[in-house]
This record gives structure tokens, sequence and C-alpha cells, in this order.
């Protein structure tokens, strides 16, 4: 899915993601919450949106080593 189709994120968080080489939500897979965090323009609302449609669709986040395993 490219993120111009993903509701409920803004287009700085569009652009954000596109400055850093990310086209496609599947992409997200492998990269940590941490370094989404140090994107210009992507926040907390941004995040939750891509965790939950990572989710719906069976996919996540990479943990980051400070992650608890709860």
């Amino acid at each position: 899915m490219e993120f111009k189709d993903l509701k409920g994120i803004g287009q700085p968080a569009r652009n954000a993601l596109a400055a850093a080489g990310y086209c496609h939500l599947e992409e997200l897979v492998g990269v940590t919450e941490a370094e989404l965090k140090k994107l210009h323009g992507l926040g907390p609302k941004a995040l939750r949106v891509l965790r939950e449609e990572l989710a719906s669709r069976g996919l996540g986040l990479a943990r980051s080593e400070g992650d608890s395993a709860v």
C-alpha cells in the first residue's frame, strides 16, 4: 500500500517517509519505531496509524533493543 492511499496520516508525515526512501507500507517492516520517530514531520498520530495498518496485515515494526517482550 502506498502512503498516499493511507488514511489518517498527513502530508508532512508522507513527505518525511518519502524523504527517508519509504514509498510503501510494507517497506516499514524491519524499521524500528525509534528510527521513524527521528523523521521530521512524523508524529505520534502517524506512528499509531502506521502500527495499526501494519498490524491489520499481520505485519509490524522491528523491535528496538530496549523493547520489552510484553
